[in-house]
């Protein structure tokens, strides 16, 4: 699957619950916490992490086409290095389209929720360390 806005539209809105989802696959995920610097928290989004997890391969791959993942040799990166794949080009123009890969990735593992680093003054996310890069075929 190829990291764009829409297909990262369609797995999150697939990952969404329904009448269907059980209470005990209903996930809460948070964004920004306020023990990880942030004043104003979001509000929790509700996933059913049943779905999530049987899209978790595509999910991977989709983190392994980040830019970051496949140049970078640190896992916490400034928020907006997320916007850019592998190929130098831009995947996101609306944060939206980020913040339903973070929430994605949360669930999975892929990454942490946000952290405001103060001292740098920027927002930044904190990715698994073993993500794999994604290969083109």
């Amino acid at each position: 699957m190829e990291l764009n806005e829409n297909n990262v539209y369609q797995l999150f809105t697939q990952c969404l619950p329904d009448k269907n989802t059980e209470d005990k696959y209903l996930v809460g995920v948070q964004l920004m916490k306020q023990e990880n610097g942030f004043t104003q928290v979001d509000n929790p989004i509700y996933l059913d992490k049943s779905k999530v997890m049987s899209q978790k391969e595509e999910i991977d791959s989709l983190f392994g086409q980040l830019y970051v993942v496949h140049f970078s040799k640190v896992n916490i990166v400034d928020v907006n290095d997320v916007y850019l794949k592998y190929d130098h080009s831009y995947w996101a123009k609306q944060p939206s389209s980020i913040l339903q890969l973070c929430y994605l990735g949360i669930v999975t593992g892929n990454c942490h929720p946000l952290y405001n680093n103060t001292k740098y003054q920027k927002v930044v996310l904190p990715l698994r360390k073993d993500i794999k890069p994604y290969k083109e075929i």
